[in-house]
């Protein structure tokens, strides 16, 4: 697990590496708010909280693992699931 959220790590740093994603993650900053995937999405927050989850898993890997766990357990859970259907109504039409 350490070794995947480094890669992602890295893979972030090298990102920042580039001064046109780095403006076009401020403006995304200032444009959308926190309640928007774009927001959580953020180069510069995902690279804050990959810092700190590779501190934590080093000091305590149970503790990622729990919540690792906390999270699968609502993701999978039926009533938090949706489904979007698409069809071809010129196919479907009897």
């Amino acid at each position: 697990m350490a070794n995947k959220l480094a890669s992602f790590f890295t893979l972030i740093s090298g990102e920042k590496l580039s001064a046109a994603t780095i403006v076009q993650s401020m403006e995304d900053n200032m444009y959308f708010n926190n309640r928007t995937n774009i927001h959580f999405a953020s180069l510069l927050r995902q690279e804050k909280f990959l810092s700190k989850t590779l501190e934590v898993l080093k000091q305590s890997p149970e503790v990622v693992i729990k919540k690792l766990n906390q999270l699968r357990n609502v993701i999978v859970k039926p009533s938090n699931g949706v489904a979007f259907l698409s069809a071809d109504l010129e196919r479907v039409s009897v």
